[in-house]
């Protein structure tokens, strides 16, 4: 998991980016306006392990 900002029109973008097992192919997986109430990129993680432990 990649995270980077983006500013644009004086707004911070929050940008997730995930890559495959062999490293080659990078997906964005999430863009949000960076508020107070985004979540951290810890955060996020937890959230997807949970996420995928309760569709198994």
């Amino acid at each position: 998991i990649v995270f980077s900002e983006i500013t644009k029109n004086n707004k911070t973008f929050e940008v997730i980016y995930a890559t495959n097992d062999d490293k080659e192919t990078i997906d964005c997986i999430d863009v949000s306006e960076k508020t107070n109430e985004t979540m951290t990129i810890r955060e996020y993680h937890e959230k997807m392990k949970k996420e995928k432990t309760a569709t198994r």
